[in-house]
């Protein structure tokens, strides 16, 4: 741990012994992140390095109200507890110390009148010490310890305690970051899984009125009546239905794997998936003119993983490096092992992507709006579908791409020893 520079100083004004306890304690603070255990560890070591009986500590928000507490009677109601931190914020010594943000001591609790007493208070209390725990400028606690016998507490003891005061509100602050950091990563993966809920509903209501109007326009396109315009308005009809199915199922898909696929990971050959891919597309990339062949590679390429998924994942690369690649190009599957990762290249020699629009590639319903590419733009969900797929697999996933220079959609998955 980085010893910050105002506990140094603090170290070197304090004598050797006091310096070397203010390091061995400040230390000890940084163990944890966790804010409940960091206000409990900074009370106990605070209340060992000053000699005290036992001590209290208050974590306080930007309005001085208390919202954490840990108090020197540990069998109060919660009621009671209530009551009393109000007490002491109010009338009681733990006030005055923040409202004059001051360390202090109260020698005899019977001759000050900073002390609060409580009529059913079994704790006996003759000396106190106190201080505020301040981070850029503001007061967010305050740490009291205590002892049974009057004058316990001197000067050397309120310059450690201050110094301690320092190190532990720098530590209860790390800490408060760190839950609020929690918190919103929890609250953000609640909203994204009632999000994802209600875009699986949503896509699952949308099929059955889809199928209901996909029916009724199969029989108008098999109606003789219909004139060549009025074919022609039935076909783009169907075309568009295609292409809902086309996006709800994608949406349905990029879902079902942000659920976790677990359940679907096999030992996989990737080199089989590469072979079957060029198999299933040939009908496609002759169609377009385009050549599609595997480059030279290994010939056995093993992970774990979902066959289905990962074929899904190819099948959407190598169709989209077919749709984007003019007539007389070529498409290129590659496989290899590097590193101790099995590595898949799909090479096209397409338009290419500026570099400025490669962030956007695999964000959902992200399009590019290329002049070159404009016109066979899907939905944006395809490089969305697959980017999921690759994490879910603990793989990554880059493109390497320039203006016409054809583009390399590339992602690498750890090698299986098995």
């Amino acid at each position: 741990m980085t010893i910050p520079a105002n506990i140094i100083a603090s170290r070197h004004r304090l004598s050797p012994d006091m310096g070397w306890l203010l390091y061995e304690v400040t230390r000890e603070f940084s163990s944890s992140l966790e804010i409940d255990e960091v206000l409990g560890r900074v009370l106990s070591l605070t209340v060992s390095a000053i000699k005290a009986h036992v001590g209290s500590i208050f974590l306080l928000d930007a309005d001085g109200k208390v919202v954490r507490s840990i108090l020197a009677r540990k069998d109060l109601p919660s009621e009671v507890r209530d009551s009393t931190i109000g007490a002491v914020m109010e009338k009681g010594f733990g006030g005055w110390v923040y409202k004059n943000t001051q360390a202090d001591i109260i020698s005899d609790t019977k001759e000050d009148s900073r002390w609060h007493v409580f009529p059913d208070d079994r704790l006996v209390t003759r000396s106190v010490i106190a201080a505020p725990l301040i981070r850029h400028d503001m007061t967010i606690g305050i740490i009291t310890l205590s002892h049974p016998k009057p004058c316990h507490f001197g000067n050397r003891q309120l310059e450690l305690l201050e110094a301690i005061a320092g190190a532990a509100a720098m530590a209860v602050e790390n800490a408060s970051l760190f839950k609020r950091v929690q918190d919103e990563r929890s609250m953000l993966k609640r909203l994204d899984t009632q999000k994802n809920e209600f875009v699986s509903h949503m896509a699952h209501d949308l099929k059955s009125p889809l199928h209901v109007i996909f029916s009724y326009v199969e029989l108008l396109h098999q109606f003789s009546g219909l004139n060549e315009e009025g074919k022609g308005f039935v076909k783009e009809i169907r075309t568009a239905i295609e292409r809902m199915k086309s996006l709800i199922s994608n949406i349905l898909d990029i879902n079902r794997i942000g659920m976790g696929i677990e359940s679907e990971i096999v030992p996989v050959d990737l080199a089989f998936i590469v072979k079957d891919t060029i198999k299933n597309l040939q009908g496609l990339s002759r169609e377009k003119g385009i050549s599609l062949a595997s480059g030279p590679g290994a010939d056995l390429l093993p992970v774990n993983g979902s066959p289905v998924r990962l074929g899904q994942a190819l099948i959407n690369l190598a169709g989209n490096a077919i749709k984007f690649t003019p007539s007389g190009g070529a498409v290129i599957i590659q496989g290899a092992i590097e590193e101790g990762r099995v590595v898949i290249r799909v090479t096209d020699t397409g338009p290419g992507i500026p570099l400025e629009l490669q962030h956007k590639l695999f964000q959902k319903f992200s399009k590019l709006n290329q002049k070159e590419t404009r016109i066979q733009e899907g939905h944006g969900l395809g490089l969305a579908i697959v980017k999921s797929v690759i994490d879910a697999h603990k793989g990554e996933i880059w493109v390497e791409s320039a203006p016409e220079k054809g583009s390399t959609f590339a992602f690498s998955l750890p090698l299986s020893m098995q």
